[in-house]
């Protein structure tokens, strides 16, 4: 094992939260503070231990992925209760005006944890009310889910077909802020479909 990126000294009370492998094998990562305050930051981290900083002033990063293409990136800050889209290309170095914004808080939730399907839709979990919300390309709702937990907090695809939809869940965020009242808060949870279709994970390299 071996570190690739450690953060500075100077990001007291700091930590990672919502990380995924961009298209051209860089890890993406966002940080947090433990009591809220908004002096999170987007990083994307190389294999070559080569840093760039997308964005700053994050308070909760959250439901980080790409489109189909290769060419956007969805990116929160869950305080905002929305997603947003982004260009992101190979010299990307910090992300500008967002492209789309998808609205959250008019489905009673803030965003947590996302993926994109192979069609191209953004798959986000509802944290706040125990739903999964399925937003198609063009950024409109095209679906809502329950899920089978109160506390959602991630989805991806996975399976040897894709066709099979994972989710997490919260038990205790150990803030106050998110704190599951389901026996099964904090479980690992999947669902097979076959009108499901996932998109392959990128490879860190």
């Amino acid at each position: 094992m071996r570190s690739v990126f450690k953060l500075p000294d100077s990001e007291k009370g700091v930590r990672f939260n919502d990380g995924k492998v961009d298209p051209y094998g860089n890890f993406l990562a966002g940080t947090l503070t433990m009591e809220g305050a908004a002096r999170g930051k987007l990083y994307r981290i190389a294999s070559n231990g080569r840093v760039a900083i997308l964005k700053t002033g994050i308070a909760i990063p959250n439901a980080i992925c790409f489109t189909p293409n290769g060419q956007s990136v969805y990116f929160a800050d869950s305080l905002e209760n929305c997603v947003k889209l982004y260009r992101y290309l190979p010299d990307t170095e910090q992300l500008s005006e967002p492209l789309q914004v998808l609205d959250t808080k008019a489905l009673g939730s803030a965003p947590d944890g996302a993926c994109v399907d192979a069609d191209g839709n953004l798959w986000v979990t509802l944290v706040q009310n125990g739903k999964i919300a399925k937003f198609d390309a063009a950024g409109n709702v095209a679906a809502v889910f329950e899920a089978p937990v109160d506390t959602p907090s991630c989805v991806a695809f996975g399976g040897r077909t894709l066709q099979s939809l994972y989710l997490t869940s919260i038990k205790d965020t150990g803030t106050g802020r998110i704190v599951s009242s389901h026996p099964h808060g904090g479980h690992l949870f999947a669902c097979e479909d076959p009108s499901f279709r996932g998109m392959k994970d990128y490879l860190f390299s």
